[in-house]
């Protein structure tokens, strides 16, 4: 699986939005819709940033790699998700 793109392994997985958009700098920016990061202190959003979509993808991947992500966090429908590339 490490020999995929960044962009492939983020679209597997199922059920969930990768969020495309560019910041103030013009720069790619991609991150899943409604997903936080638990840090000691709270939660964070991450995204990946870069000059094209797979840069963005491949920071994305390396940013939320190996943590737990949370999707719809303190809903009734949250879902804890290992990363494991």
């Amino acid at each position: 699986m490490l020999n995929k793109k960044a962009s492939d392994r983020l679209l597997m997985l199922s059920g969930r939005q990768l969020l495309v958009n560019k910041d103030w700098e013009g720069n790619v920016c991609v991150h899943y819709d409604h997903c936080d990061v638990p840090y000691s202190c709270g939660y964070s959003t991450l995204c990946g940033r870069g000059r094209t979509f797979e840069d963005a993808c491949e920071e994305y991947c390396d940013n939320i790699s190996g943590k737990t992500i949370v999707f719809n966090l303190g809903c009734s429908d949250e879902k804890r998700v290992q990363v494991l590339f």
